[in-house]
């Protein structure tokens, strides 16, 4: 037992004293440095790093999705969208929102007449924050925020589109600083295909249906 616990102090300390890398991985087909350390010619990084990582990349299991920047129009074969603005909104402490919202202007890309929600975009909708945590839209997924509940029934002919605040609630304890300090980088919209075959319609979806956005570059 002496032995034993000799043997893992030992290889505590060899890891306490490893010097701290930086090691280049891909995720998502995009390059992100991670602090890392080597030990015996094998290269260590930490859980929590891995996947912060990933969920800014889009999650753990990731949707293959048309990726881009702010300002950047994307297409999934039948929708065209675009984030225009990232802004916070201070708690005014009186119970009305506060926290971020992501301006978002979607529009119709085919000759059908269409609705956000009967071609399955809504649930799911979030974004992914700094430190690697997802905030749904709205208080809760039952209750999307007027900005997006008042335009998702709208019939759009071909070409017309809506421009959408969409609301991300800060937590009720959070204070503006620590807010601000953890903005959202991703906005991640799922397509749900399953919707617009309940509704009998049959668009021409990419392969990729689903809209992430990077938040951090603009084009």
């Amino acid at each position: 037992m002496k032995r034993l616990s000799w043997l893992v102090s030992a290889g505590l300390l060899t890891l306490s004293t490893a010097a701290a890398v930086s090691t280049t991985i891909s995720i998502g087909g995009k390059s992100v440095a991670l602090s890392s350390v080597v030990v015996g010619g094998k290269t260590y990084v930490s859980l929590d790093q891995l996947k912060s990582a990933l969920t800014a990349a889009g999650g753990s299991n990731q949707l293959a999705s048309a990726e881009g920047c702010m300002n950047q129009w994307l297409f999934d074969g039948v929708w065209r969208l675009r984030v225009t603005k990232v802004e916070f909104k201070p708690n005014s402490k009186d119970g009305t929102f506060w926290g971020w919202t992501v301006t978002t202007e979607m529009r119709n890309g085919v000759q059908d007449v269409l609705s956000l929600y009967h071609t399955g975009i809504g649930p799911g909708l979030s974004v992914a924050l700094k430190d690697g945590s997802t905030v749904g839209m709205g208080r809760n997924s039952a209750s999307p925020p007027p900005g997006f509940a008042d335009n998702s029934f709208k019939d759009l002919p071909s070409g017309a589109g809506v421009v959408m605040p969409l609301w991300f609630y800060a937590p009720s304890e959070a204070t503006d600083d620590q807010v601000k300090a953890n903005p959202p980088v991703k906005l991640l919209v799922p397509v749900d295909l399953k919707v617009q075959t309940y509704h009998g319609l049959k668009l021409p979806f990419s392969s990729s249906p689903n809209f992430r956005v990077d938040l951090t570059c603009s084009k």
